[in-house]
């Protein structure tokens, strides 16, 4: 997962930088994706059930939508402040889902650790 995502946000900044349309990117992405899970899922012979279709819907189009704003800010903002950002954001964001969704429990560290993190971006942006 992490070479893929890793190589997913390098091929951003290529993109970004070569001036490539977003949208091939996006539809690269999403089919390679596509296509690495379909072949994940016959090998495992997985079958494909609506409440899979809908929980890929509704985490696809959050995530389409993170991934084009990305690409948008990688032509205002440097990389050096769009990918930390984006990263502890991401991290944020699924740690508030597990607490209100699935009744995570949170703890002091958590806490610390969200605060480090706000901490960091902060200090990112300071010049």
């Amino acid at each position: 997962l992490l070479i893929f995502n890793g190589s997913a946000d390098a091929m951003a900044k290529i993109f970004e930088r070569v001036g490539q349309n977003e949208d091939v990117y996006l539809c690269i992405t999403f089919v390679i994706a596509f296509i690495l899970c379909s072949g994940s899922m016959i090998i495992q012979k997985t079958k494909i059930t609506k409440k899979e279709i809908v929980f890929g819907i509704l985490i696809g189009i959050p995530n389409y939508f993170s991934a084009r704003f990305l690409l948008k800010s990688l032509y205002s903002l440097p990389a050096l402040i769009v990918y930390p950002s984006y990263s502890v954001f991401t991290i944020l964001v699924v740690s508030f889902f597990g607490i209100f969704l699935f009744k995570e429990k949170i703890s002091k560290k958590h806490i610390w650790i969200w605060i480090g993190f706000l901490l960091s971006l902060v200090l990112l942006n300071v010049k």
